[in-house]
């Protein structure tokens, strides 16, 4: 097929939040960004229109790709940061064509080691990946169970668990979130209120002596509301 490779162009975020999400909807698990975020992402001001390359088919839009260039490391060495490419269902074979053209941009960019994570919800990344000649240097591991299961209410004695208050006990959570994700206090409040602005199931915590010790919160997918997940944010 006759496909065409364009770098980004102000305006291309709906159909690229189009394709993420059509793709993303496939997996246990679904998770892309919205024509939102795309908008926040492409006005930063390091954001780099060259790595982020899109394929066209008879001028739609049938896939896309992104790398993030990282500083030079202590080593002397720039590396970036490969997000394989998104295509929708018949066009996975352009895969190759967006691969071969990010690593031909940042080559002339000055980087000399890319790196990427995979996913076993597509399994075709990890194939790509191979083909084109990556090797997989370390498998991390996060299990994700599928119950059949409906809503409801535990029986908890009330001074064992309560519902958090965000307007009250986010900033306590948040800092609790810090150990787990590993992102300064920031970041994890902002993603916290996101969760509770989009609705939660519950979000529960354990006080001790007044200070928040631990809390648990379930939430639905936003691709997908029927499945939902249970977050163990972080126990001491």
């Amino acid at each position: 097929m006759n496909y065409m490779l364009k770098n980004y162009q102000k305006g291309f975020e709906a159909d690229q939040a189009r394709i993420g999400i059509e793709v993303a909807k496939k997996w246990l698990w679904p998770y892309a960004y919205d024509e939102e975020d795309l908008v926040k992402i492409h006005a930063q001001p390091d954001f780099d229109p060259d790595t982020r390359i899109y394929c066209f088919l008879d001028g739609k839009m049938v896939g896309c790709m992104y790398a993030l260039i990282k500083p030079m490391g202590e080593d002397g060495i720039t590396s970036a940061y490969l997000d394989l490419p998104r295509m929708l269902p018949d066009h996975e074979p352009a895969a190759h064509m967006l691969v071969e053209k990010m690593i031909s941009i940042l080559q002339k960019k000055g980087v000399s080691r890319l790196f990427g994570h995979v996913t076993s919800m597509a399994p075709g990344d990890i194939e790509l990946a191979r083909a084109m000649g990556f090797e997989i240097k370390d498998w991390g591991f996060k299990i994700y169970y599928s119950y059949e299961m409906e809503q409801g209410y535990l029986d908890l004695p009330a001074e064992k668990a309560k519902e958090i208050d965000p307007a009250r006990d986010l900033e306590s959570c948040a800092e609790i979130a810090t150990h787990w994700y590993g992102r300064d206090k920031c970041w994890c409040m902002v993603l916290l209120r996101e969760w509770h602005e989009h609705g939660i199931i519950t979000h529960q915590g354990v006080w001790d002596d007044g200070i928040l010790a631990a809390s648990c919160m379930a939430a639905s997918n936003v691709l997908r509301p029927s499945t939902a997940a249970i977050y163990y944010i972080y126990t001491p």
